[in-house]
């Protein structure tokens, strides 16, 4: 193979550096239950089950990707965004603290990622086999790039990461190649 030293290493973050020991939508339910059980009273009767709760969260992740690509992006939408229209959605009365709320989401959320992720166990050979200058990571998430950072920190890569960049922070994903 030839030896060639590249300026620039641009890897995906899921299924190349970090892998998940459950399904992706699995974390998700988990949030579910964290605000099941966190706001019960506040849920409207309909919504006070995993199922349901869990539904209502991919039915207002749609709706804001779908308000996002109508606004001349692509289909993209912030964790915190999706959590703060999940609550009003889901309670039938006001909530006393939903920016509080939303940030226990968001760092529950996180830390239930943390418990569920690995590196993958080939990703430093193969990134010290490909001479280079400079390491990034691209994502399509709708988490921002501070929490993308949060999560390889967890995992302890040697390679280090010079910048993330989240689909969400710029409203715009690989697949539109903007």
């Amino acid at each position: 193979m030839e030896n060639k030293n590249y300026k620039l290493l641009s890897l995906d973050i899921w299924d190349t550096i970090l892998r998940r020991k459950c399904h992706p939508d699995a974390i998700k339910v988990y949030t579910s239950r964290k605000l099941y059980l966190d706001a019960k009273s506040y849920i409207k009767v309909e919504m006070r089950n995993l199922r349901a709760l869990t539904k209502l969260r991919v039915d207002v992740e749609r709706e804001l990707g779908t308000a996002c690509r109508e606004s001349g992006f692509d289909d993209e939408y912030d964790i915190r965004d999706v959590f703060r229209k999940w609550i009003l959605y889901a309670f039938d009365k006001e909530y006393p603290d939903v920016d509080g709320l939303v940030e226990r989401l968001y760092r529950f959320e996180l830390n239930t990622e943390m418990e569920n992720i690995y590196l993958d166990p080939n990703i430093d050979a193969t990134i010290d086999s490909i001479q280079h200058d400079k390491l990034v990571c691209i994502s399509d998430f709708y988490a921002s790039k501070e929490f993308l950072e949060e999560l390889l920190n967890s995992v302890g890569m040697k390679n280090k990461i010079e910048e993330v960049y989240s689909s969400c922070d710029f409203k715009v994903n690989k697949r539109s190649a903007l």
